[in-house]
Order: C-alpha cells, then sequence, then structure tokens
C-alpha cells in the first residue's frame, strides 16, 4: 500500500515543543517524524516523553521500534 502524499504542516505548538529541545540532531529527528508521520501535537508530546529518539538510537531493530510509534 503506497502512502499518499501529504502537505501535512507542524503547527505553532509542534514548534513551541521543538523549539525546547536543544540538541540539534533530536529537533531535526522529531521535526521529521513529526511530518513523516503526520503527528498531531499530542502525539509529539507522547512521542518526546517516552525518549523515541534515545530508543531509536540504541535500537538494533529501527523499523519495528518506529513501525510501534505510528500505532501510538
Amino acid at each position: 500500500m503506497e502512502k499518499k502524499s501529504s502537505q501535512f504542516t507542524l503547527s505553532q505548538a509542534h514548534y513551541s515543543l521543538l523549539n525546547r529541545i536543544e540538541n540539534e540532531q533530536e529537533r531535526r529527528f522529531y521535526e521529521t517524524e513529526a511530518i513523516k508521520q503526520e503527528w498531531d501535537h499530542t502525539h509529539l508530546q507522547r512521542q518526546y516523553d517516552n525518549s523515541l529518539y534515545e530508543r531509536y538510537a540504541i535500537s538494533c531493530d529501527k523499523d519495528a521500534l518506529m513501525k510501534t510509534s505510528e500505532k501510538g
């Protein structure tokens, strides 16, 4: 199944959270994933609170981790 192309953009609430992330790589990771996965602000906050970036960095199975994160 092909994922349709979207023009999903981040809201001010997204950027408010992203701007608090000091690590530039981490901030870009969350921004990229929020756009790619079309996360609303609440989902982005949940992924950040659950340290998705750190879990992704140490994961041996990055694809499986990201599939799990898509489900919430």
